[in-house]
């Protein structure tokens, strides 16, 4: 994993935290969550969010964009820290009804700092489909909030995602955090991958292998959760793991197989978008409901 090539004070704070999701525009605004174990960047991005309104006042827009993320290991003894990986969104909805999935973003943050811990809050509103005349009476169908925090001595960040729609919806997927580990990084050559129950990867190793399995029963992209016999899913890198970790029992329930857990997905290296990286996912529904 390279070096990031911003530049850094004495203290290792990026003055000029450049971006390296190729994917996305971005909007020129950042906010960080950094101790000295981990440092999780956030950009805005150049979109817009449905009104939440039936009227708009002028514009039928409104700016949105917050956030993706980039996530850099422990401070190092020059001011430099390791790029790790690719938050890709804070959530993304597939409605029933609409042609492409919408990631669900924020217009504003807010930021604070208490009792050693430092948190951010988005509110959420649904990404801007098609032309506003056209969106439910230019309504805004989804609305929600992310949470983020980070503790002084933490080596995680935890995310809570809540979201509640403004009417009645069906939804083909949800998804919550979204890992893109060494994603647009050549020189990520993982050292080991863990999916506890389902697999342990060892250098070249691909996820969802037929070696000790059928190929008909081979494919462990999205398992059933109750295979899954830890919940998380890590991938290191010459004694450097990041991990997706979550509650095996959420507050959540899925409607149609009345679960808990959310679905993992898991592939390493990323055959599921023909990428060279790692993925770390949760979504609903789980793979209980067919």
């Amino acid at each position: 994993m390279e070096i990031h090539d911003a530049k850094t004070d004495k203290h290792g704070e990026f003055l000029d935290p450049l971006p390296r999701h190729r994917e996305a525009s971005y909007g020129g605004d950042h906010v960080k969550l950094e101790n000295d174990h981990l440092c999780l960047i956030l950009y805005r991005r150049q979109s817009h969010l449905a009104w939440e309104g039936s009227v708009s006042p002028g514009s039928p827009y409104q700016p949105g964009g917050w956030a993706w993320g980039e996530l850099y290991g422990p401070l190092e003894a020059y001011g430099t820290r390791q790029y790790l990986g690719i938050l890709e969104h804070l959530g993304e909805i597939d409605l029933v009804g609409h042609r492409h999935p919408l990631r669900l973003e924020a217009e504003t943050y807010q930021f604070a700092q208490r009792d050693g811990v430092q948190t951010i809050q988005f509110d959420l509103l649904l990404q801007l489909p098609e032309e506003p005349c056209m969106v439910w009476g230019n309504m805004n169908a989804m609305r929600g909030s992310v949470l983020l925090s980070l503790g002084d001595d933490d080596r995680q960040v935890r995310y809570k995602l809540v979201v509640h729609p403004s009417f009645h919806l069906r939804y083909r997927y949800l998804r919550g955090p979204w890992l893109r580990i060494g994603a647009y990084d050549p020189t990520c050559v993982r050292t080991d991958a863990i999916f506890p129950g389902l697999e342990w990867l060892q250098e070249r190793e691909w996820s969802s292998g037929s070696e000790y399995h059928a190929p008909s029963n081979a494919l462990r992209v999205a398992p059933h959760p109750h295979k899954v016999q830890i919940p998380l899913m890590t991938v290191s890198r010459d004694g450097l793991a990041v991990s997706l970790c979550w509650d095996a029992i959420q507050r959540n329930v899925d409607t149609l197989s009345r679960m808990r857990e959310p679905q993992p997905v898991f592939a390493s290296p990323n055959f599921i978008d023909r990428r060279d990286e790692h993925l770390l996912g949760l979504m609903l529904p789980t793979a209980a409901s067919g």
